[in-house]
C-alpha cells in the first residue's frame, strides 16, 4: 500500500489536466457549448432575409435577382432561405389565427352583399382586409389580402360610390397587379364598372414595402435586415431595384436599379451585388469592403448625396440619365425609400 500512494496524489492531477485539454480542444473546434451556450462562432453573421416580389420565374429580373443573391449569399454574409422564411410568416399568421378570422369575415360580407346589405359588407370585407394586413399575407400570398378588397371596390361599385371603389381597386392592383374578376360570379354591370375603373388606373407596378411592414417582418423573425428584389417598368424596359432595409434603424439603408435584359442579366445581378457591399457592411457590422469614404456605395461610401438639396427641389424625382448610341435617355424613377434623407439610386445599363 505505501508502494501505491504516490499514485493516487497523482490520478487527480492527471484527470485535471486532461479535462483543461479537452476544454481547449473544444474551444479550438468551435464548440458552441466550450464558451457557453449564448457564445456564436467568430464566423457567423446577423442573418439577414431575402425577399423578391413579382418576378416572374426565368425572366431577366428573377435570372439578375438570382445572381445578387448568390453574390451576397457567402461568409460572413447569412442569408435565411426565402421559402422558409415565407413559410414561416405564413405559419406565424396561422397560428395567430389571422386567416381564418379574415375568411369568416369574408363569408358575412358576401351573405350582406347577397342579402344588398351593401354598406355592413363594405364594413365587413374593410374589416377583414385590415385583419390580414396585421400579418404577413402580402409577403407570401399577396393575392389572399387583394382578396377582400377586390370585393370592397365592387360593393362601393354596387353603391356608385366611384371614388371608394377606386381606392380599393388601386389597393388590390398594388398588391397584384394583373388582378381581374373572378368569372361567372359578378353581374356584367358590376363587370364594366371594375374594367372601366382599372382602365382608369393605367398600369401598376410593384413597390418596394413601406419601412413599417418590413419592420415588422424582421422584427418577427429575428433578422438584421432584409434584401428586397423588384422589378419595375418605367419606359417599358424593365429595370430590377434591390434595396437593403436595417432592421435596427427601421428603414432603408440603401436603394440600388439597373436595367436588365436577357443577355446579360446574370452580369447585371452580380453588379447590383457589388454595389450593395457597402451597405451590407454598414448594416451586419462587418468588415466585408474597404470602408473609406469613396462615393460608390458597393465600396463603403456614403449612399446619401452630400447636402440636402431634395429639401430646395423637392418636384424633382430620381433620374438615371444614360447615354445610348450617342443620344440621352433619362428614366425617371419614383423614390419609394420611406425616409426623410434621400437614398442615392442609381440606374445603369
Amino acid at each position: 500500500m505505501p508502494l501505491l500512494r504516490p499514485w493516487f496524489v497523482l490520478l487527480p492531477v492527471l484527470a485535471l489536466l486532461l479535462s483543461g485539454c479537452a476544454g481547449a480542444g473544444a474551444e479550438q473546434r468551435g464548440d458552441p457549448g466550450a464558451a457557453g451556450a449564448d457564445a456564436a462562432p467568430i464566423s457567423e453573421s446577423p442573418p439577414l432575409g431575402w425577399l423578391t416580389l413579382g418576378l416572374p420565374a426565368g425572366s431577366p429580373g428573377a435570372v439578375a435577382a438570382a445572381e445578387a443573391r448568390r453574390a451576397l449569399d457567402r461568409p460572413p454574409v447569412k442569408l435565411v432561405v426565402e421559402a422558409e422564411l415565407l413559410d414561416f410568416l405564413r405559419q406565424r399568421d396561422l397560428e395567430a389565427g389571422l386567416p381564418q378570422q379574415a375568411e369568416k369575415l369574408v363569408k358575412a360580407g358576401q351573405q350582406a352583399q347577397q342579402g344588398l346589405k351593401l354598406q355592413k359588407a363594405a364594413r365587413l370585407f374593410e374589416q377583414a382586409a385590415s385583419k390580414l394586413a396585421e400579418g404577413f399575407s402580402r409577403f407570401y400570398d399577396p393575392a389572399l389580402l387583394a382578396g377582400p378588397l377586390l370585393r370592397l371596390g365592387v360593393a362601393h361599385t354596387q353603391m356608385k360610390d366611384k371614388e371608394r371603389a377606386r381606392a380599393a381597386f388601386h389597393r388590390a392592383a398594388r398588391l397584384v397587379p394583373d388582378l381581374e374578376l373572378p368569372q361567372g360570379y359578378y353581374s356584367p354591370s358590376v363587370r364594366k364598372a371594375f374594367e372601366s375603373t382599372r382602365a382608369e388606373l393605367g398600369p401598376i407596378g410593384l413597390e418596394l414595402p413601406g419601412a413599417p411592414d418590413l419592420a415588422r417582418l424582421c422584427e418577427a423573425a429575428r433578422l438584421r435586415g432584409i434584401f428586397v428584389a423588384v422589378e419595375e417598368t418605367p419606359g417599358g424596359r424593365p429595370v430590377l431595384r434591390l434595396a437593403l432595409f436595417d432592421a435596427e434603424k427601421k428603414d432603408y439603408a440603401a436603394v440600388e436599379a439597373a436595367v436588365v435584359d436577357a443577355m446579360s442579366a446574370a452580369e447585371t445581378g452580380e453588379e447590383l451585388a457589388g454595389r450593395m457591399m457597402g451597405a451590407t457592411a454598414r448594416v451586419t457590422g462587418l468588415a466585408l469592403v474597404d470602408t473609406g469614404t469613396g462615393s460608390d456605395p458597393g465600396r463603403g461610401g456614403p449612399v446619401t448625396p452630400p447636402g440636402p438639396w431634395y429639401r430646395e427641389h423637392w418636384w424633382i424625382w430620381p433620374v438615371g440619365a444614360v447615354v445610348l448610341g450617342g443620344a440621352v435617355t433619362a428614366i425617371v424613377l419614383p423614390l419609394t425609400v420611406y425616409r426623410e434623407d434621400v437614398v442615392d439610386v442609381r440606374v445603369r445599363y
